[in-house]
C-alpha cells in the first residue's frame, strides 16, 4: 500500500474494514442464534459478562442473558481508559497494549 495513491490506498482499507464488521456481524449473529450455546451459557449461571464497548455484540449477549456488563476498553495504547474509569491496572497482571510485554516481567519491566 506504500506505494498507491492516497485514493486508493483509503478505498482499500474501506474494503478491508467493511470484511472484518461483515465477519464480526456474522459472528455475533451465529453465537446469538446458536440455541445450544445460549442454553449452555444459562444453565452455567454467570454473574457478568466481561466485554469490550467497540464491539456490542457482549453487551447484547449480556442483555439477552439478562446479567449486566463489564466493559474493557483494551484497545487505546496510552491508557487513558484506566485513568478515566479509575480502574485497577496492575501492569504486572495485565500488560499494557504495544509494550510487547507478556504476563512474566521482571522488577524494571513491571515498573514502566
Amino acid at each position: 500500500m506504500k506505494n498507491m495513491p492516497l485514493s486508493q490506498a483509503f478505498f482499500e482499507n474501506i474494503a478491508h474494514i467493511k470484511k472484518f464488521l461483515d465477519l464480526y456481524s456474522n459472528s455475533c449473529a451465529a453465537l446469538l442464534h446458536n440455541q445450544t450455546m445460549i442454553q449452555q451459557l444459562n444453565s452455567s449461571f454467570f454473574d457478568v459478562v466481561l466485554t469490550d464497548p467497540v464491539f456490542p455484540c457482549g453487551a447484547v449477549l449480556a442483555k439477552y442473558l439478562q446479567i449486566p456488563a463489564v466493559f474493557f476498553l483494551r484497545s487505546i495504547p496510552c491508557g487513558i481508559d484506566y485513568e478515566a474509569t479509575q480502574c485497577p491496572n496492575p501492569s504486572s497482571y495485565i500488560p499494557n497494549l504495544l509494550t510487547m510485554l507478556s504476563d512474566h516481567m521482571s522488577f524494571l519491566q513491571r515498573s514502566l
